[in-house]
């Protein structure tokens, strides 16, 4: 453990999750995101929820019937759908990478200072988005949130999260959702 103060980097994790820990019992911690999932879904139902529902309803059905790909389904989404029901983590970070991937690309074909790349972290690319007037503050506010559960899965550890299947497919729908908006500022 690393000790600042008495405190250690455990005790930290610890204070950070405290808001999202079903059980902290050793071995067992569970940590409940469905208040994050709700979050963004409350948040696009302000933006366009009838979209993203039917992205949704056609992502559960593919699901559903075993179907996890056909030739309109991108990439991502098969390898997410593939895994959500074994590792729900997994395909959220699947579909994370892949909006983070679309911010980044957009943000590079639109100008964003090319001089010094590999310092543009995707949260500047995501602000340059804002700041030229292509993304809302509501798109900006949505996609936080998102990247906000992203990383509590992933300090949380694998198989700590109560993350159901159908909140992971509303986490893809949300994340197609805006791949494709985000796609037409190209």
């Amino acid at each position: 453990f690393f000790h600042l103060g008495g405190v250690t980097d455990s005790c930290i994790h610890r204070l950070i999750l405290s808001n999202y820990l079903v059980s902290d019992k050793p071995g067992a911690i569970q940590v409940d995101l469905s208040k994050e999932i709700r979050e963004i879904e409350e948040a696009v139902n302000t933006i366009d929820a009838e979209e993203v529902k039917a992205i949704e309803d056609r992502r559960k059905f593919r699901l559903e019937n075993d179907q996890v790909e056909d030739e309109s389904t991108p990439e991502w989404v098969s390898k997410a759908l593939e895994v959500a029901s074994v590792s729900p983590e997994s395909a959220i970070l699947i579909s994370w990478k892949e909006l983070e991937r679309e911010i980044n690309l957009v943000a590079h074909k639109l100008g964003i200072a090319q001089a010094s790349r590999s310092q543009i972290t995707s949260t500047r690319c995501l602000q340059y988005l804002m700041d030229t007037g292509r993304l809302s503050k509501k798109d900006k506010s949505l996609i936080m949130k998102m990247k906000r559960l992203r990383n509590e899965v992933v300090h949380s550890g694998k198989k700590n999260t109560n993350l159901t299947e159908e909140n992971v497919i509303s986490y893809m729908a949300h994340c197609e959702y805006l791949i494709q908006r985000i796609s037409k500022l190209r």
